[in-house]
C-alpha cells in the first residue's frame, strides 16, 4: 500500500492544434494529501457556516425573549397598580362606593375588610331571603291557582244526547203536570255508558236518594259541587278523593226516570247554577 503512495501520475495535455503538448508527473501521495486538505476545508467550512446560523437564530431568539420580558415587566406594574386600588376601594367599606369610585390610596386595615366582607355576607342573605320569599309566593300562587282549575268541573260528564237543559220545564213524567225547575242537564245514551268526575273532590254521598234514584255527589272546594244522578252502578264511596276524568258510575235509569240517562247538577257557593257554562265543546254518541 505504501509503495502505490510512492508511485507518480502523469497528466498529459494537449493544447489546440499547432501548440506543444506538455506533461505533468505528480507523486500519488500528493494527491491524496490535496484531497484530504480539500475536505477538511469543506467540513470546516460547513460548520463555520452552521455555527453562524445558530448564533443568528440564538440571537433572534434572545430578541424575542427580550421584548416578552418587558412586556412581562408592564404587566406586573398594572397588576402592582390594580392591587393598589382595589386595597383602597376595599377600606372604603360600603358597597355604592366601590361602585362609584375606582381609585384611592393606602390599603385596607383588618376591621375594614373584616367590615366589609360582614356587609356583603349580610347583602346576600337579605337578597336571597328576598328570592327566597318571592318564590315561595310564585309557587304557592302557581298551587293555588292549579287547585283552583281542577277543583273547578270542566267538560262533558259523559257521552250522549242532550235531552233537557237547565230551567223552567214540564215533568217529562206527567205532560199534563206543573212547570217546574230543573236543576241540572240530562244526557241520554244507552245503560252502562260510563260516568266521569268532572273536577277533583272528595265524594260526599254515594248511594239512593228519592227521586234521583242511585246517585253520587261531590263536594270539589267551598265553591263547586256536582251531582249525578239515576246512575246503574256506583263505583266510589264515601269520602273517596276523586279525579276529574275518573269512572264514578255507568249510566242507568234508576229513581224518577223515564228512560237510560245521566241527570247532571253544578252547584257553585251553595245554588245551582247551568252546567252548560262548564261543557266546553258539546260531545254526542
Amino acid at each position: 500500500m505504501l509503495n502505490d503512495l510512492h508511485q507518480k501520475i502523469t497528466f498529459l495535455v494537449l493544447p489546440s492544434p499547432g501548440a506543444s503538448s506538455w506533461k505533468l508527473s505528480v507523486p500519488k501521495r500528493w494527491l491524496v494529501a490535496a484531497a484530504g486538505a480539500w475536505g477538511l476545508l469543506t467540513l470546516w467550512a460547513g460548520y463555520t457556516t452552521w455555527t453562524h446560523a445558530d448564533y443568528v437564530s440564538t440571537k433572534a431568539e434572545v430578541h424575542v425573549l427580550r421584548e416578552e420580558l418587558e412586556r412581562s415587566k408592564e404587566d406586573i406594574e398594572r397588576v402592582r397598580e390594580a392591587d393598589k386600588q382595589l386595597r383602597a376601594m376595599l377600606q372604603m367599606g360600603d358597597k355604592h362606593k366601590l361602585i362609584a369610585q375606582t381609585g384611592g390610596e393606602g390599603g385596607p386595615g383588618m376591621a375594614a375588610l373584616a367590615e366589609f366582607r360582614a356587609r356583603e355576607a349580610a347583602l346576600l342573605r337579605d337578597e336571597a331571603r328576598r328570592s327566597l320569599v318571592s318564590f315561595s309566593e310564585i309557587s304557592g300562587f302557581i298551587d293555588t291557582q292549579r287547585k283552583l282549575f281542577r277543583a273547578t268541573p270542566q267538560g262533558w260528564p259523559t257521552v250522549g244526547r242532550l235531552t233537557s237543559t237547565f230551567g223552567r220545564r214540564r215533568s217529562p213524567i206527567d205532560d199534563e203536570g206543573p212547570i217546574e225547575f230543573h236543576q241540572g242537564l240530562d244526557i241520554a245514551n244507552a245503560k252502562g255508558t260510563l260516568i266521569l268526575a268532572t273536577a277533583d273532590g272528595v265524594v260526599r254521598k254515594a248511594g239512593w236518594a228519592r227521586g234521583y234514584g242511585q246517585v253520587i255527589l261531590i263536594r270539589h272546594d267551598k265553591r263547586f259541587s256536582t251531582l249525578f244522578g239515576h246512575t246503574a252502578k256506583i263505583l266510589v264511596k264515601e269520602g273517596q278523593r276523586v279525579e276529574r276524568g275518573q269512572p264514578i258510575a255507568l249510566m242507568g235509569t234508576t229513581g224518577r226516570s223515564t228512560g237510560s240517562h245521566l241527570h247532571y247538577e253544578v252547584w257553585k257557593e251553595g245554588r245551582p247554577v247551568d252546567p252548560r257554562r262548564y261543557l266546553g265543546s258539546y260531545r254526542e254518541n
